[in-house]
């Protein structure tokens, strides 16, 4: 409702895999947006965040990736991994999944999950074979350079999530000075949290919004 105000309260806790719960938790709070009185909370656990992180990337793909089916390239084998399987899934058609993990274990779990769940073909990958796809998504909280002097393949589309905070990074700045766009969903919050804060401040950055609102140009 338009009346509305929602707050949501959410954190990682990266040990609780080990206690048997999801690494993320959280609530969202409704209040009326004219006086403040709450309305509801929303004790999803998470979901709502999982939805909505990779349901962003699969509007970016849809709209900065040219192919309409892909080869899916999954960095990291957690709730993200499989959340963005799904939410490409509705914007593209997905010839396989590569999946690459530290643990083989982990990213053989994830695969026979996407195959039963999902019906996609998938192959535990090498990170080089993960990282030469259509589209990349790396899902992990690394604080040191994972896509590093891997080839990309060109024309492909790298979704780099997983750098949330102050000194985490998933890709090396050699690589990220290779591509041809930078797009973000907010050029001023990853300077100062995302992959950006390795970069020197005057590498150029497009904001997703604004291209979809067409206020900047973007030609792939």
């Amino acid at each position: 409702s338009t009346q509305d105000v929602c707050v949501k309260i959410v954190t990682c806790f990266y040990d609780n895999p080990k206690k048997g719960f999801p690494t993320r938790d959280g609530c969202i709070v409704v209040a009326d947006r004219t006086d403040g009185r709450m309305k509801a909370v929303l004790y999803d656990e998470g979901i709502i965040t999982d939805m909505r992180t990779a349901g962003a990337s699969a509007v970016a793909i849809d709209f900065l990736q040219s192919s309409k089916s892909v080869n899916l390239g999954l960095i990291g084998t957690g709730t993200q991994a499989y959340w963005h399987v799904l939410a490409i899934k509705a914007v593209r058609e997905i010839k396989e999944v590569r999946i690459w993990g530290r643990d083989p274990q982990k990213s053989k779990r994830l695969a026979d999950r996407v195959e039963k769940q999902l019906g996609l073909p998938t192959v535990v990958a090498t990170l080089e074979n993960a990282v030469y796809s259509d589209v990349v998504v790396s899902a992990t909280p690394a604080r040191t350079p994972i896509i590093t002097t891997q080839a990309l393949k060109p024309g492909s589309t790298i979704v780099a999530m997983g750098a949330d905070a102050v000194g985490k990074r998933e890709i090396a700045e050699e690589t990220i000075r290779k591509v041809s766009w930078i797009v973000a969903d907010s050029v001023p919050q990853c300077r100062k949290y995302g992959e950006l804060q390795w970069l020197t401040p005057d590498m150029p950055a497009l904001e997703l919004g604004r291209i979809l609102a067409g206020i900047e140009d973007f030609r792939p």
